[in-house]
């Protein structure tokens, strides 16, 4: 049996593919109290279920730890009710990007997330078109990598292209940046930091 919950950080793509797959989708009841902390409150028979947590982390300071420990909540209670599988679905992960040092003395927060979610209790993690390659070997249990690219391409090209080219922004994007050239027909660039 298949659950799918959704965190406050995207619920309506949640609701959208549950009515897509035509179920029902998971709630919980989300409880704040005076000193900031929250705590979620479920109702739903977990175990031996397949279980999907929907959870992005937005580029919005005062939401992305929120949203962050909202989904170690969600993992954490799946794994004590004894869901069968747990995969955590992120379509944005704005720690991915720091996934090797740059800076001495400088922690590798991507590596901490993933320790994170795999000690909380997922058994899979599914992305959105990784930034990085380097991201995807912190986990040690099964990942999942879904492109975006096809979508991308529909949308550029219901606009002008003529003397256009590609040039991405940075080395996370460049093994991608010719793939998306040669389905629009486009000349791809470099730039070096």
């Amino acid at each position: 049996m298949l659950e799918i919950f959704s965190g406050t950080s995207y619920s309506d793509l949640g609701k959208r593919i549950c009515q897509d797959l035509g179920i029902k989708p998971g709630f919980f009841q989300r409880k704040e109290y005076s000193n900031s902390c929250f705590e979620l409150i479920f109702q739903e028979n977990l175990y031996g279920k397949i279980v999907f947590l929907i959870q992005t982390s937005l580029a919005e300071s005062h939401k992305l730890h929120e949203q962050i420990w909202e989904l170690l909540q969600m993992v954490n209670f799946c794994r004590s009710c004894g869901a069968k599988e747990i995969i955590a679905i992120m379509p944005y992960v704005s720690y991915s990007r720091s996934d090797k040092i740059h800076t001495k003395g400088m922690v590798i927060n991507a590596e901490l997330l993933v320790k994170l979610l795999e000690a909380a209790g997922i058994t899979g993690f599914m992305r959105i078109d990784f930034h990085s390659s380097e991201f995807v070997k912190f986990f040690s249990s099964k990942v999942y990598h879904l492109s975006a690219l096809d979508l991308l391409v529909q949308a550029l090209k219901k606009n002008n292209l003529d003397d256009s080219f590609i040039l991405p922004a940075d080395k996370g994007v460049l093994e991608k940046s010719p793939i998306l050239g040669k389905k629009l027909c486009l000349e791809v660039g470099r730039v070096e930091k």
